[in-house]
């Protein structure tokens, strides 16, 4: 059983499917007495056989968003590693068909000061990515500066392929820069926002997950990017 410290109490994650006699699909959220909080429901697959997988590892972000990594839809099926919401339900932007996770079980994560996690397990690929067993994966927040104020910001299409990856800015304050990274956080180009709205390259790119890094005076923001 792994646990983990948090706003909302401790999570715990293993293979079990009740917590204080309420339904908990391998991970649940307790109050500093023990008892179950009601808020927090996992929805993990709900595997009642004795096939029924294992959380390895939890980490919880700053956000409240809680990511998980093990068996978890049964022994040697996959997903391996998912992002719930704080109310416990699947966060379908983290991984999915066109951004999957790891391809083999994960047996650890951390998360760092800067808000990425590192992963760890049997796994080759993450995200299209071969990264053989070690994966540093990025934050995926909304676009919100430090202060709170939502960026305004538009990117299509996502994913991509064979064009152009478009952003549009309805409203520019002060300087802003792009800044397109791969999936390892290795800088692939930059380039200053000018106008209301760029065109970044991607059609001479290596298929896989990118992440587009809004730069402004007040703070930086991230978005996940497919290219394939």
């Amino acid at each position: 059983m792994h646990s983990a410290g948090g706003g909302g109490g401790l999570l715990l994650g293993g293979s079990f499917i009740r917590s204080n006699n309420q339904f908990a699909a391998n991970v649940t959220r307790l109050f500093s007495n023990g008892t179950t909080n009601p808020s927090f429901v996992s929805a993990l697959p709900n595997l009642v056989n004795t096939d029924r997988g294992q959380v390895n590892a939890i980490v919880q972000e700053a956000s409240g968003h809680v990511v998980v990594g093990g068996q978890l839809g049964g022994a040697r099926t996959p997903p391996y590693m998912q992002r719930l919401l704080p109310s416990g339900q699947i966060d379908a932007s983290y991984f999915n068909a066109a951004m999957p996770g790891p391809d083999n079980e994960v047996y650890a994560l951390l998360g760092l000061p800067d808000g990425r996690i590192l992963a760890g397990g049997s796994f080759r690929n993450v995200a299209g990515q071969q990264l053989m067993g070690l994966a540093c994966l990025l934050p995926n927040t909304p676009l919100a500066i430090k202060t709170g104020v939502t960026v305004p910001f538009e990117m299509w299409p996502n994913p991509v392929r064979g064009e152009a990856l478009h952003l549009r800015f309805p409203a520019i304050q002060g300087a802003v820069s792009v800044q397109l990274l791969d999936a390892l956080g290795r800088s692939v180009f930059v380039f200053p926002v000018v106008q209301s709205t760029i065109a970044l390259p991607t059609t001479t790119l290596p298929a896989g997950l990118y992440i587009v890094q809004v730069s402004t005076a007040t703070g930086t923001a991230t978005r996940r990017v497919v290219v394939y």
